[in-house]
């Protein structure tokens, strides 16, 4: 297997841990900003409807270039949102920096699959996509219930910067595993 195939699943951590570890801290986002709880759990249906928009749109509008790069900016827009939400003062910065984190992750794991499938001989790419996905499922086993003691232990932004700081290593991990041959598919 391709080792660029472990650097993509570590996208797919990083964007299942900051997708849904809201779910473990909603009590604290709500205390921290003053908000009622049922407003701060909204985060996790922003993320979810800016999503589903935005992935076929974005997809939509890459037109060629080399997949490693598309990844490594995805991976720094989920970064960036992230970070938009350790900075917060207000609900809806929190809202905005989530909506560029499911604007970043509306990209990357489609990508992240095309580029898994395309790195492996036909007969291997079930592997490959499985190898490529693991890391949500991943995120959903260690990183969404690491997240509600992490922001007990230091504040609510506490597991925003730890995704911000994941993502940067994935990006990393990307850019120098994954093959500058492998590139976009215009998609029509």
């Amino acid at each position: 297997m391709p080792a660029a195939l472990y650097a993509l699943s570590l996208g797919n951590f990083v964007i299942g841990a900051g997708a849904f570890m809201v779910a473990a801290i909603v009590a604290p986002i709500a205390s921290g900003l003053s908000v009622s709880l049922s407003e701060a759990g909204r985060l996790l249906a922003i993320y979810a409807v800016a999503y589903a928009v935005a992935s076929p749109l974005l997809i939509g509008l890459i037109r060629g270039g080399q997949q490693r790069v598309w990844l490594v900016c995805a991976m720094a827009a989920f970064a960036a949102g992230a970070l938009i939400c350790v900075w917060a003062q207000t609900f809806l910065l929190v809202d905005g920096g989530r909506v560029v984190m499911a604007f970043g992750a509306a990209v990357y794991t489609p990508l992240a699959a095309a580029t898994g499938a395309q790195l492996t001989a036909p007969e291997k790419r079930g592997v490959a996509l499985a190898t490529v996905f693991l890391g949500l499922s991943l995120a959903q086993v260690f990183a969404v219930p690491a997240a509600g003691p992490l922001a007990d232990a230091f504040d609510w932004r506490a597991p925003f910067l730890g995704v911000a700081l994941i993502a940067g290593v994935a990006a990393t991990a990307i850019w120098f595993m994954t093959p500058p041959s492998a590139r976009v598919q215009s998609v029509r």
